[in-house]
């Protein structure tokens, strides 16, 4: 597992990764990129306060907060299987 404070300190290019997860607000400086962004960190579980995010369709699956417990784990099994199948 790999964790970083912000989305500047990762070096997509050089990490080995099954699964990004990604809480809406370190995209909050990225403005129109952040499509691009979870394109590029793809697959990714996509954390944000509610279902209806304008972000959450380009992600693989969104857990909404603050209840992620068991449904975060789950997205995340989900995104590395789906990988896998690939």
């Amino acid at each position: 597992m790999t964790a970083a404070a912000s989305l500047h300190q990762v070096d997509r290019a050089s990490l080995s990764f099954d699964c990004a997860v990604i809480d809406h607000h370190a995209l909050d400086e990225a403005g129109s990129d952040s499509g691009r962004i979870l394109a590029q960190f793809e697959p990714v579980v996509f954390l944000a306060n509610s279902a209806a995010h304008p972000l959450a369709a380009s992600s693989f699956r969104t857990v909404t907060k603050p209840t992620l417990g068991s449904a975060l784990s789950d997205a995340v099994r989900a995104a590395i299987a789906a990988r896998d199948a690939t």
